[in-house]
């Protein structure tokens, strides 16, 4: 049976590396399932290892409508199936009570309950057509239920001391998953447990100063997937395992009987194979419809993932399966490996990537990606690289191509920066000392303008009152152009700066003979020479000990640097 979710670092470095440089993750093409009208705007919730799909009133893979039991229940709310079979519960038009139901080839029985209870909910099926749900009534309240194979049902009872249970996942075993308050026990907060032959059992937390998660899925082996510190994790044989580095929140949605899971990371959905992690839209070959998926919901044991499609307008348009892709008989797909940064390596600012690729035939080009997106052009002749801004919580993967069209991914790399930069509003001065420099030193600073303005960065003795106080100092013209103080003028460059990029200067300072000269780096753009030898303005200076960042009154746009680094 599939297992299914229902309804820091110091400094600038890459923190994780998770999984072996071989992992590979399975490429994936999209297929859209049609549905019946009535489906049209349906909210699939459950996939099955048939690759049918259920959803309120909706199956979809043949799509078709669940049927009420009678004119009296006409609300249906289907939310899990296992081998064809739906489960839910109805509502009664008169009375407003809720009775739990399921669907066996497209026919609605009723559940029945307990004595006492006067309604119910179907949540979650397995293969053996155990039912996992909830009967109350007014006096007992809210109690857990288990319908083995549709029968007769039985209370279970998950803790005397838990409260506000949510329950998230239940297998051909029996276990059940979820997350509850305990009373008196963890200050309150809401923690994943696991329900197994009677016992209930809280689950390891990720972090003993935040135990707060919740478990979200279990597979038949007893692997269960969730969150913990705000961190996708998975517990294997009660062990936490990590999927994130400190700094990256997500969960790990659903996972299948193989291993597999799916989640979602820093806003991302992932792919995992319980080790490493992949982008999972980064594994569907036609990136236009990557983008147009919406939310990554189950993964059943064929590797099929359920998503849905928001409509333009929304909520969701439709629903599509990602279908494993087989590579071709005698084609083998590439293989590839980033081989920088390594795991732990501080970073400057401007990373550059590398990676290793190698193919039966002959590779292609290899296109880096960093938070998903793709960094530079791809790279065509090895060693392939290409640089990137790693100013941003970031992670990192590499995509291969050979001759004959195929792809293959690496796992990502994580890396968790702590950045150190400083606004300047218009009107507005930003300075910061640094030790004395009498000689000769380097000075490195990045900018970014988020718009067209007027202001820059500037070195100077002593703490300064504006520009006219400095020495040397690279301005951001409104007129959308980088200039250069020579003396007491500005010089220009000819060169234009790009609004919401960073811009990476070098400044080579001579304080004796009172010159400096400006080179400009972009990501994947060799260093430019901007201006040399140019004149101090405030000529009459023995040493420079302070910087300054400055947007003019006129200014349009805040201005920003960051990474400060004097030498």
């Amino acid at each position: 049976m599939m297992g299914r979710r229902a309804a820091g670092c110091a400094g600038l470095m890459v923190c994780l590396l998770l999984g072996s440089a071989r992992a590979q993750a399975p490429r994936y093409r999209v297929r859209v399932v049609e549905g019946v009208r009535e489906c049209a705007q349906g909210i699939p919730q459950a996939l099955d290892e048939r690759g049918q799909v259920v959803g309120g009133r909706c199956l979809w893979n043949p799509a078709g409508l669940l049927p009420p039991p009678d004119e009296h229940h006409p609300d249906v709310f289907a939310q899990d199936l296992a081998g064809g079979v739906a489960v839910g519960h109805v509502v009664d038009d008169d009375r407003g009570f809720d009775t739990p139901m399921i669907w066996a080839g497209g026919q609605p029985q009723r559940l029945p309950l307990a004595p006492g209870f006067t309604q119910g909910l179907g949540l979650y099926i397995n293969a053996h057509r155990d039912v996992l749900g909830q009967m109350s009534n007014n006096t007992a309240g809210t109690q857990t239920a288990i319908w083995p194979q549709a029968g007769a049902p039985s209370v279970v009872t998950l803790s005397p001391q838990a409260g506000n249970r949510d329950l998230r996942g239940f297998n051909d075993r029996q276990q059940i998953v979820g997350c509850a308050s305990f009373r008196n026990l963890f200050g309150g907060h809401i923690v994943p447990f696991l329900w197994s032959d009677g016992q209930t059992r809280v689950l390891e937390p990720s972090s003993s100063a935040d135990p707060s998660g919740c478990a979200l899925a279990i597979n038949d082996a007893g692997l269960v997937a969730g969150e913990s510190d705000q961190r996708p994790v998975l517990w294997r044989d009660g062990k936490l395992v990590r999927l994130a580095p400190p700094g990256l929140t997500g969960y790990a949605e659903a996972v299948n009987d193989q291993g597999a899971v799916i989640g979602v990371l820093d806003g991302r959905a992932f792919y995992s194979d319980g080790a490493s992690l992949w982008d999972l839209r980064g594994l569907i070959d036609d990136a236009g419809q990557a983008a147009a998926l919406g939310r990554f919901l189950a993964i059943n044991d064929a590797g099929q993932i359920l998503a849905n499609r928001p409509a333009p307008g929304g909520p969701f348009s439709g629903v599509a399966l990602l279908e494993p892709q087989a590579p071709r008989a005698g084609d083998a797909p590439p293989l590839v490996t980033m081989t920088s940064p390594w795991n732990g390596e501080p970073l400057v600012d401007l990373v550059t990537l590398q990676a290793s690729a190698s193919d039966d035939v002959a590779v292609a080009g290899v296109q880096f990606f960093a938070n998903g997106k793709p960094v530079g052009p791809e790279d065509t002749t090895a060693p392939y690289t290409a640089e990137v801004d790693a100013l941003e919580p970031a992670s990192f993967h590499a995509r291969a191509r050979d001759t004959a069209g195929n792809l293959t991914s690496s796992p990502l790399r994580f890396a968790v920066v702590s950045r150190s930069c400083q606004a300047a509003r218009a009107g507005q001065a930003v300075t910061g000392a640094f030790a004395q420099q009498s000689r000769q030193f380097t000075a490195r600073f990045t900018i970014l303008a988020t718009r067209f303005t007027e202001g820059g960065f500037a070195l100077s003795s002593g703490t300064p009152g504006g520009f006219a106080a400095t020495s040397a100092a690279v301005l951001f013209a409104p007129d959308g152009e980088i200039k250069v103080r020579n003396g007491s003028a500005y010089a220009g460059t000819g060169v234009a700066y790009r609004p919401g990029v960073y811009h990476h200067f070098r400044l080579a300072v001579d304080v004796p003979a009172r010159r400096y000269s400006v080179w400009l780096k972009l990501a994947n753009q060799p260093e430019r020479l901007l201006a040399a030898g140019q004149a101090f303005r405030v000529s009459a200076v023995t040493r420079l000990d302070h910087w300054m960042l400055r947007a003019d009154e006129s200014s349009p746009a805040d201005l920003t640097a960051c990474n400060v680094r004097v030498p």
